[in-house]
């Protein structure tokens, strides 16, 4: 159908709203692609096709933006942050949250950013250099889009397990992954 994308599973965000599928497929909601124009009650689609509704839901996407923050970090491009956490010139600031599981849960993800954060204003862990991290998190991008062919727009969609493998790297430098969770 005209919905569909051409990205194989697990290489883009799986969208995990309660029954979003199961409606989709019993014909209780309708996918349709770029709408051209709404009148009253009818929509165009880029199709060509025209629907009538009662209801309608529209997703157009999401921006940063915290205007409680100041310039440059109240809106901005959080790919270009280190690991998704830290600006580079600022690394006494981290953002949470913003690393997207392509399936999962984002609490996580957000949990493991944390304990790197607090580790490296602790002293226990450290950053590069500027230059460096912006360089690293290039890298890293270039690797995700590899990985991830249908990051589009959402430029911090990562695989789960492998995020949290490098935030615990991240954390405990010098030691793998599963080193952490092994008795003392």
């Amino acid at each position: 159908t005209e919905w569909r994308n051409e990205h194989r599973y697990a290489q883009n965000f799986f969208n995990k709203n309660g029954h979003t599928v199961e409606y989709a497929k019993s014909g209780r909601v309708t996918p349709q692609n770029e709408v051209i124009s709404v009148i009253d009650d009818e929509v165009e689609y880029k199709s060509g096709d025209r629907e009538k509704y009662t209801h309608m839901k529209c997703c157009f996407g999401y921006e940063f933006h915290c205007p409680f923050l100041p310039a440059p970090y109240n809106r901005g491009e959080l790919e270009d942050f280190y690991q998704y956490v830290f600006p580079p010139n600022d690394p006494s600031l981290a953002f949470f949250g913003f690393a997207r599981p392509i399936i999962g849960s984002i609490p996580v993800l957000t949990e493991m950013q944390c304990l790197w954060a607090f580790r490296v204003w602790s002293g226990q862990a450290e950053l590069p250099e500027e230059p460096n991290m912006r360089d690293h998190q290039a890298q890293i991008n270039r690797r995700w889009d590899e990985r991830l062919p249908g990051r589009g727009n959402l430029r911090t969609l990562v695989l789960p397990s492998t995020y949290v493998a490098m935030m615990i790297k991240a954390a405990y430098p010098g030691r793998s992954p599963g080193e952490h969770f092994k008795k003392q």
